[in-house]
């Protein structure tokens, strides 16, 4: 009996953080994604939605199994600075703005979310070129992902504004197109750091492959395009212990179009999942939509 009460008192004074480790994602990754004009700056806004369904375990506080939903969205601020013909500095700034809804009682915040910046080297492309029929375009990065978003300790690790960490990320693109025709292979990873609460979120790996066909009505420029997403995220520990039902594993696919006129372009895009393994199966994710709208500087006339 004094055991039970020991373990009881334990749970009720257990940071939620710690004793519902199946509650909730951590906040979605940006990547480029297909930009065909590489020697260009710009400045644009992305709006990202997606939700996910949790199936609460029974434990002690909560003897009856409980359902909710959790809602992300978030309006993300990016842009690319060209300082050289070989390299391209971006900037991401989202502003999340997120919900959990249980038994009809929804919670919600929003603020700032996690501030990245990357570095991309372009290490070849022949999209001028006039000796290939099939051209090419190599990128290499890596980049810095600051702790500006608020990391509540009292939350779950998944219903957060930021990681509260400051983190590694690496990236590659590779794009392969013949005529109106294109590929476009993307993968980035992440390596999280401990935050100063001594959470660190497992390391993430995204793989995505997109294919588009582009073509032209006077200075309008139309590219549709399909692709898949493939995801897997490690568990993540808790001052160096494991944390049990954490880590996902997601493959989706998806479609969308942009629209290039002039110096603009809109676009948007939506994936669902089709196989996933999120924190051992009791998180199931629903679609994702994006919207993007971008303004180009010393645009060119060409898609290349």
């Amino acid at each position: 009996m004094q055991r039970i009460i020991v373990i009881g008192v334990l749970l009720l004074y257990t940071p939620v953080m710690i004793a519902c480790n199946v509650c909730g994602c951590s906040a979605m990754s940006s990547s480029p994604g297909i930009l065909p004009n590489f020697r260009t700056h710009f400045i644009g806004f992305r709006e990202s939605h997606k939700s996910i369904h949790i199936q609460h375990p029974v434990s002690l506080l909560n003897p009856e199994s409980q359902k909710s939903t959790e809602s992300f969205n978030s309006t993300e601020l990016w842009g690319r600075w060209y300082p050289h013909q070989r390299l391209q500095v971006f900037g991401f700034m989202p502003f999340n703005r997120i919900s959990r809804t249980v038994n009809e009682q929804t919670v919600a915040k929003a603020g700032l979310g996690d501030l990245s910046i990357m570095v991309n080297y372009l290490v070849f492309n022949t999209g001028d070129s006039i000796d290939t029929k099939f051209k090419q375009a190599l990128l290499l990065g890596s980049g810095i992902k600051l702790n500006t978003g608020k990391f509540n300790p009292d939350e779950s690790a998944g219903f957060q504004l930021g990681s509260g960490s400051r983190d590694l990320q690496l990236y590659a693109s590779h794009t392969l197109r013949y005529q109106q025709t294109g590929l476009l292979n993307e993968l980035s990873y992440r390596l999280p750091q401990q935050n100063p609460l001594g959470y660190q979120f497992g390391n993430r790996l995204i793989y995505s492959v997109k294919a588009f066909y582009w073509s032209k009505i006077k200075n309008l420029t139309i590219l549709p395009h399909l692709g898949y997403i493939y995801e897997n995220a490690q568990a993540d520990h808790l001052n160096g212990i494991l944390q049990s039902k954490t880590g996902s594993e997601i493959l989706s696919a998806g479609a969308g179009v942009d629209l290039y006129y002039n110096d603009f372009s809109l676009g948007c895009n939506v994936f669902q999942p089709f196989k996933q393994n999120i924190n051992a199966g009791q998180v199931n994710e629903s679609y994702r939509l994006q919207f993007n709208l971008i303004y180009n500087f010393k645009s060119k006339s060409k898609c290349n």
